[in-house]
């Protein structure tokens, strides 16, 4: 006895969809002799495939048929499924966005056969829902305020100067020939070089783990292919530190999170970047302690990716702010924003609740 030969038909083969569409189509089932006890089943679901572990969200089932085949032959079973309002088919070079229709034959409770096809799920012109991959939303991420080649250097500088204020000192201490009031205050100087240092690196290390700059999280930020965006930055230094110039960049990237061994890895992969207007609001802008008011403006491009997110991967977008401080390491922060399907013009998009602020550290 040969198992049973399943395979699915979309009518006029149609494979792309927008949401509220119907899937129609036909499952063919050919038997080679009668099966008293059989039963087919229809799926669709979306998929994830690439870097990451696969996920999988969004599916509805639907039972064709069960019963009894008396006799062999090519039976067909129609079917009509309801396009969901996302996420949207997504194709880049970490992550993979596909629908899937998925048929099943099983005998007697045993799977017999299985096949399946695919489809794009593709935005509506008036479609205004955006809907995740199935649990939690990824963070919008932060640029790291102090590299970490910039902390060691940093640590490495300040163990530097209190060996040398150690080994300064050392003479005076212990009375040794070559001690004198001149390496005595080198000593010292270096010693309080190095303190200075190791707290104003605490302080940076604190400045930096305390200051969160919040995502906007009203419905002006949820942006759409087209649009024009514009938003306000406060900067607040909050540390003797006089920046130099500040820049914007519109950036479109997919994030994933994959195990390698025993290790967990996150890679990341820009598809998107552009230099943004970033203007300055008040008079005297970028002076030391001083609160400065920036103006964000930029239009979303046309083919925008639609946000998407899972637990281990992402379609994102983000404004990043960059602070150039000079001789200290700079500043960066990311304003996440989620990049929805069209409604129709683009209209300029500003900030309900206000400014959105960030400290210096």
């Amino acid at each position: 006895m040969s198992d049973p030969t399943l395979w699915i038909e979309l009518d006029d083969d149609q494979r792309q969809f927008e949401p509220g569409d119907k899937i129609v189509g036909t499952v063919f089932v050919r038997v080679d002799q009668p099966h008293p006890q059989a039963r087919v089943r229809l799926c669709r679901e979306w998929r994830t495939s690439g870097r990451a572990r696969p996920r999988s969200g969004g599916r509805d089932e639907i039972l064709l048929f069960e019963g009894e085949w008396d006799s062999a032959g090519t039976y067909k079973y129609p079917f009509i499924f309801h396009v969901p309002p996302g996420p949207y088919t997504f194709h880049g070079r970490l992550l993979r966005v596909d629908w899937f229709l998925g048929a099943q034959v099983e005998l007697d409770a045993t799977k017999a056969a299985s096949a399946e096809e695919r489809f794009d799920v593709e935005a509506a012109g008036d479609e205004r829902e955006f809907i995740v991959g199935d649990t939690s939303s990824t963070d919008g991420g932060a640029g790291s305020e102090l590299s970490g080649a910039h902390r060691v250097l940093w640590i490495l500088g300040t163990v530097l100067l209190a060996a040398v204020g150690l080994w300064l000192l050392y003479p005076n201490v212990a009375a040794l020939p070559g001690a004198s009031w001149a390496t005595l205050a080198a000593s010292i100087g270096s010693l309080v070089l190095a303190a200075w240092s190791a707290h104003a690196l605490y302080r940076r290390g604190r400045d930096d783990g305390d200051t969160a700059l919040t995502a906007p999280t009203d419905e002006d930020y949820q942006v759409e292919p087209g649009d024009h965006v514009s938003f306000v930055v406060e900067l607040q230094p909050n540390f003797k530190t006089t920046p130099k110039g500040v820049t914007a960049f519109l950036k479109g990237f997919e994030h994933v999170i994959f195990d390698d061994g025993d290790n967990t890895h996150a890679d990341i992969h820009r598809f998107y970047e552009e230099s943004i207007s970033i203007e300055p609001l008040d008079e005297g802008a970028l002076q030391r302690g001083h609160k400065s008011s920036f103006r964000v403006s930029f239009r979303m491009p046309s083919d925008a990716p639609y946000s998407f997110s899972c637990p281990n991967a992402a379609v994102a977008w983000a404004v990043e702010v960059h602070v150039d401080i000079g001789t200290w390491p700079d500043w960066r922060r990311d304003f996440p924003l989620v990049v929805r399907p069209c409604v129709g013009d683009g209209q300029l998009r500003r900030a309900a609740s206000g400014p959105v602020r960030g400290e210096l550290g």
